[in-house]
């Protein structure tokens, strides 16, 4: 299917089975607002860097904000 992401999948294969085999134990699990809290921006931070790179692609690539930099002729050293 995809070279080198079999792992991936089998991987997903094998949570999805543990999510399955612990679900009673997982449903009776009370979470109080304090850890949903610090899981919630836990998460958040982890998505950081995603949100970073689709406000980039939009921003330089489609919307071409990397040309007005290109234009003011800088010196190559800030494109490195």
């Amino acid at each position: 299917m995809y070279p080198g992401r079999a792992v991936y999948i089998f991987f997903l294969w094998l949570a999805f089975l543990e999510v399955i085999l612990y679900w009673e134990k997982i449903q009776t699990r009370k979470i109080n607002r304090s850890k949903l809290v610090v899981t919630f921006l836990i998460f958040s931070l982890f998505l950081l860097p995603t949100i970073y790179l689709l406000v980039y692609i939009a921003l330089a690539k489609y919307l071409g904000v990397e040309q007005i930099f290109f234009n003011l002729n800088l010196p190559e050293q800030f494109f490195s």
